[in-house]
């Protein structure tokens, strides 16, 4: 993963998806109006979050040779044979649970990392509607990382070994996955002050 990296920019998505080596842009900022953009190329993902910047700016990730992309089961990916980028979207509906659905949207995603031959999962951003409504275990944030914990389980990855990342909440929209994989293992860190949230 020594080889990938990532920047912000206040360039337009469009202009920079012309860089062959662009793995993907994820934009925070496309929930109105105030900047249009629209595009089915699978290297850009809207997040429907608002930017509170002076200025709109997306996040750039760049891998180190040329880029090829596409959609698998309605799954967004990019690879420079050396990092994998997948991104998954599925709405929640009235009744959905959101383990079920958590760990539905993982096992899709860890199957392509497993077929594409990326199995070392070494970043993943979630983003869910009322990440902390609902009380104790019936949380939302609970009842996600238990989805989660259930895919990877299920898929034989140790928990030794499953990835960093981050769980934000928004104000509607679907359940949004994205991750970086890579054919190498990452060094990873745990805070030993802190419960990792796979526990």
């Amino acid at each position: 993963m020594e080889y990938v990296r990532c920047e912000y920019s206040t360039r337009k998505p469009a202009e920079i998806l012309e860089d062959p080596n662009v793995l993907a842009v994820v934009d925070f900022a496309v929930d109105d109006n105030s900047y249009p953009f629209d595009t089915h190329d699978p290297r850009y993902l809207n997040t429907g979050l608002r930017c509170f910047g002076p200025a709109h700016q997306v996040e750039v990730w760049y891998g180190e040779a040329q880029v090829s992309s596409g959609r698998t089961n309605d799954i967004a990916w990019s690879t420079d044979g050396i990092t994998l980028f997948a991104a998954y979207s599925v709405p929640e509906t009235v009744g959905t649970d959101l383990s079920e659905l958590s760990c539905d949207a993982y096992k899709r995603l860890l199957a392509l990392c497993t077929d594409m031959e990326f199995e070392h999962i070494t970043r993943a951003w979630n983003y869910f509607d009322s990440i902390n409504h609902g009380e104790e275990d019936l949380e939302r944030y609970k009842l996600f990382c238990t989805g989660r914990y259930n895919a990877f389980m299920t898929a034989g990855y140790d928990p030794e070994v499953f990835p960093a990342a981050s769980a934000l909440g928004s104000h509607g929209g679907p359940l949004l996955i994205y991750m970086l994989a890579s054919k190498s293992e990452a060094q990873r860190f745990e805070n030993p002050l802190q419960v990792s949230a796979y526990n």
